[in-house]
């Protein structure tokens, strides 16, 4: 399954992030400070933005920020989350580079049809600091993704696949078996 950028992806993404049309402080790497604008797109070396920018170009550089991502999320990410489950997933890999995404635990334990509370309490304890100091934003922020996210039914709950994979496979054959038992009385 490839995921896309829905337009309710980027609605929830402004909403989250509020549009900034100047360049704000927003951390640091290595002591050396970093800025974001728009919809919190950290400028990179070599942007250079006319600043205040329309809130149309921070959306066209938000959808941009966020199809760079889709590369690695589809090649990590299982089939069958709905598009907030993967509107929520998307949102939490706007916090660390993309590189790292292929090796985010996040992932792999949804990918390993991880326990909901396992999922839930890795989730609510990363990427939750600031420069080291916790951050109440960062900890509201992913409470809000967890809560959206279970909303809908967690697809990764084993029981449910097995169950299906069971009845499926029951089915099949039942038809063979009534298939060729008609097959021999003709």
């Amino acid at each position: 399954m490839s995921y896309k950028v829905a337009d309710s992806t980027l609605k929830m993404m402004k909403a989250e992030e509020g549009f900034r049309g100047y360049a704000y402080p927003d951390g640091s790497e290595n002591g050396v400070p970093k800025f974001s604008i728009g919809y919190g797109h950290q400028i990179q070396p070599g942007e250079n933005f006319v600043q205040p920018i329309s809130e149309a170009l921070a959306t066209d550089i938000l959808k941009t920020d966020l199809e760079k991502r889709l590369p690695n999320l589809n090649k990590v990410l299982p089939g069958g989350l709905t598009q907030r489950q993967f509107d929520q997933l998307l949102s939490y890999s706007m916090s660390f580079g993309l590189q790292r995404i292929l090796e985010a635990k996040l992932y792999k334990l949804i990918a390993q049809s991880a326990p909901a509370e396992e999922v839930k309490k890795w989730w609510l304890s990363s990427y939750v600091t600031v420069n080291g100091i916790p951050s109440n934003g960062l900890k509201g922020r992913r409470q809000r993704q967890v809560n959206a996210f279970f909303s809908d039914p967690y697809p990764a709950d084993p029981t449910k696949s097995k169950t299906a994979a069971i009845i499926i496979t029951f089915v099949a054959l039942a038809i063979i078996f009534f298939l060729t038992i008609n097959i021999i009385r003709s």
